[in-house]
């Protein structure tokens, strides 16, 4: 069935306000923060990082944005914002009480000046009843290129997955009305099984089922 886009002019954060944006030689590394030379200099990527010049942009809330669209929450989020991810994430509080799951860069090594690390946004996570899943982490190859079959270079970011942990899914169900709890649970596991997380999925289904919080035909 025809899927609906919405694409909104404004740049997502903690607060709402201006800000900088640092762009980079690579438009795709253009961040909130400022590259860090002294950490990203030693890679063969950073050409990638290097200073193109700087825009001041509107920076809002993900809440905000959700608020202002009735009926609007997302079941799964995805950020990639070079840096800002756990500020976009603080600025969601309320998003994140409808979200099932998300896909959050996490950085190992301060790529952007004051940038938080992946603890942080773990922590943060965890706090909020999330699980961490799985990390697609990539690494990177200084410039002198020493590299061989047995190298291991260095973890610099990666792609964390987290889901709702076993106890927040069932307050999550217990809290909802008695009409809405098949949905939800129908919602968290097309999201695992979309992810490879077909015991997960399962596991959900079997506990609510045992707990009285679906269907036992679902």
């Amino acid at each position: 069935w025809p899927i609906e886009m919405l694409a909104l002019p404004t740049a997502l954060g903690a607060k709402k306000g201006v800000r900088t944006l640092y762009l980079t030689a690579g438009s795709f590394a253009s961040s909130l923060f400022t590259p860090n030379e002294a950490v990203l200099g030693s890679f063969g990527t950073w050409p990638w990082h290097l200073p193109a010049g700087e825009e001041k942009v509107q920076v809002d809330t993900l809440d905000a944005c959700v608020t202002n669209r009735p009926g609007w929450a997302p079941d799964f989020i995805k950020t990639d914002v070079e840096g800002a991810d756990l500020e976009v994430l603080m600025g969601g509080a309320k998003a994140l009480k409808s979200t099932l799951g998300l896909q959050v860069e996490v950085a190992f090594v301060e790529r952007n000046i004051g940038a938080p690390l992946f603890a942080e946004s773990d922590i943060y996570l965890r706090k909020s009843g999330f699980t961490l899943v799985q990390l697609i982490r990539e690494h990177w190859v200084r410039k002198n290129k020493v590299i061989g079959p047995r190298s291991r270079p260095h973890l610099i970011w990666a792609d964390a997955i987290y889901f709702l942990d076993n106890r927040a899914l069932s307050a999550r169900l217990g809290a909802a009305p008695a009409g809405d709890r098949d949905v939800i649970l129908m919602k968290f596991a097309a999201l695992a099984l979309v992810h490879g997380y077909h015991d997960f999925a399962q596991q959900a289904l079997d506990e609510a089922v045992a707990a009285g919080q679906c269907s036992s035909d679902l």
